[in-house]
């Protein structure tokens, strides 16, 4: 049933925040609380248990009582975060929708500054910010030494290079060309808040270990959704021992198959959007040492103006992020 505010204005629009889980309830309840305290009072939570055991069921039972805004369902067997959010999808009611992992945090204005652009503009489908990515206490790995700055073998590992990666898109791409900007820069799931209406028949993919939520957000660029970058870090990424990203193997394993699933239901068009899919592969099926990677190793080549393109790119890239890492040691 419909009501009003105390000021008889029409009700606040309902957000509903999905959250998978898997035996992992360390981070949970600061995840909740990140919602919780959100200027958008009007949030539901979706927690989807991914199969996990009976000891961690019955933490998940007692989180959900913090708030009678939280709802908890549970998959019987563990199939994947892609299932679970799956399965939150279907048992959310809010008329827009963000996907949470349950160990991040969303800044307390994430909701109501994106939902403010989606209800200004009811032509835009997606909102998305910018991400921080932090470490618990835990793990934390400290302030690198400055050498560090000045070996290119180890420059990818240091953490402000995370931080500084996750933020490259620019607004007049993602808005004019919201497929390729995904494809070579991501959108990380917890920085989106979507319009329910817009998701349709849109899923995630179930057989995909990695690469389930760039396809997600790919498959609605491709059906034609409109995106808006909020510039702003709304989103905080945490780093710690059990991130399943930051296994190498798996990704060298798994990240292949993303890029040939976009292939196969040809997804990818665009002459640049193509060659950077052959160039993922080829490095991918590289490090996995497959002789598949010689079939896009040649494509690759076929593109001499787009190689030369890519070099110059990741080239400044790589002088941006130290001029940001000198910045950051020789602060005033």
């Amino acid at each position: 049933m419909s009501h009003l505010t105390p000021s008889g204005a029409a009700p606040a629009a309902r957000v509903s925040v999905i959250i998978p889980t898997y035996r992992r309830t360390l981070f949970l309840r600061d995840t909740i609380e990140s919602i919780l305290t959100q200027t958008h009072p009007d949030c539901e939570i979706v927690i989807v248990d991914d199969g996990s055991g009976e000891g961690e069921w019955r933490e998940l039972i007692e989180l959900s009582g913090i708030s009678s805004r939280i709802s908890l369902h549970r998959l019987s067997s563990h199939r994947g975060a892609a299932a679970a959010r799956n399965h939150g999808l279907e048992k959310a009611t809010g008329d827009y929708i963000l996907f949470l992992d349950d160990d991040d945090l969303i800044h307390p204005e994430a909701i109501a500054a994106a939902l403010a652009l989606l209800e200004a503009d009811r032509g835009i489908d997606v909102v998305t910010s910018h991400s921080e990515i932090f470490f618990t206490p835990e793990t934390a790995e400290g302030c690198h030494p400055l050498p560090l700055l000045f070996n290119v073998r180890f420059l990818s590992r240091h953490p402000l290079n995370l931080v500084y990666s996750t933020n490259h898109r620019r607004q007049e791409c993602l808005e004019r060309r919201p497929f390729s900007t995904i494809l070579r820069f991501g959108n990380s799931i917890h920085t989106s808040l979507v319009r329910r209406s817009s998701i349709g028949s849109a899923r995630f993919p179930e057989d995909l270990v990695q690469g389930e939520d760039a396809y997600f957000w790919l498959a609605l660029a491709r059906q034609g959704c409109r995106f808006k970058l909020l510039d702003r870090v709304c989103a905080y990424i945490r780093r710690h021992a059990n991130n399943t990203t930051r296994s190498k193997s798996l990704n060298h394993r798994e990240v292949p198959r993303f890029y040939l699933r976009l292939l196969k239901e040809e997804m990818v068009r665009d002459r640049d959007d193509l060659f950077l899919v052959h160039l993922k592969l080829f490095y991918f099926l590289l490090n996995s040492r497959s002789r598949e990677c010689l079939r896009y190793f040649l494509r690759v080549c076929l593109c001499p103006d787009l190689i030369a393109k890519e070099v110059f790119y990741r080239g400044s890239r790589k002088i941006k992020l130290r001029y940001n890492l000198l910045k950051y040691y020789f602060h005033d």
